[in-house]
């Protein structure tokens, strides 16, 4: 398959993820048409995030069909492993602080700027957990596959701490 393929392909599937996006916005935004006289700004919100959650989840299977097509590219997947185990090691000072804050309550400026990527870092761990493990399935060399599985674990025992945090921290207190 010549590459100018390969690229319409992932490209056309990303196209797909973002109508998909816009269709769980779309049905969202029907089934809260009720509430949206009372609260439209919590309508928004929920649509907004309906969108990003499917687009994210639907972009999933065009980029492991692009990570597929670039196996033969050794840098690249060093360069793509180091930098998905640095995101995931970069979660344990962030979840550290977000917990910290959060105990602490301070949540008056300047300190508040703190929790913008903690809330960034612990949304986006519903993408990159899935992508770590179809990464290292689709990974050339065991090296890199290694990397990968560690940066899942990590994500997963962050992930493990946000629920605790989400579910009892309150109670706790």
């Amino acid at each position: 398959m010549k590459n100018w393929m390969k690229v319409l392909i992932v490209l056309l599937g990303y196209l797909a993820a973002i109508v998909l996006g816009v269709l769980a916005w779309w049905a969202n935004d029907l089934r809260a048409a009720v509430f949206n006289q009372n609260s439209p700004g919590m309508v928004a919100e929920g649509d907004s995030i309906a969108c990003f959650m499917v687009t994210g989840l639907a972009a999933i299977f065009p980029t492991a069909l692009a990570l597929f097509f670039l196996r033969p590219v050794g840098w690249f997947w060093s360069l793509y492993t180091w930098a998905m185990l640095l995101l995931a090691l970069a979660g344990i000072p962030l979840e550290i602080t977000g917990a910290l804050l959060h105990h602490y309550q301070v949540m008056q400026p300047p300190w508040e700027l703190l929790s913008v990527p903690v809330v960034i870092w612990t949304f986006t761990i519903p993408f990159t957990a899935p992508a770590d493990i179809l990464s290292a399935l689709i990974a050339p060399d065991p090296k890199n596959r290694r990397r990968l599985l560690i940066a899942f674990g990590v994500e997963a025992a962050m992930a493990l701490l946000v629920a605790f945090r989400i579910l009892f921290e309150n109670r706790f207190m």
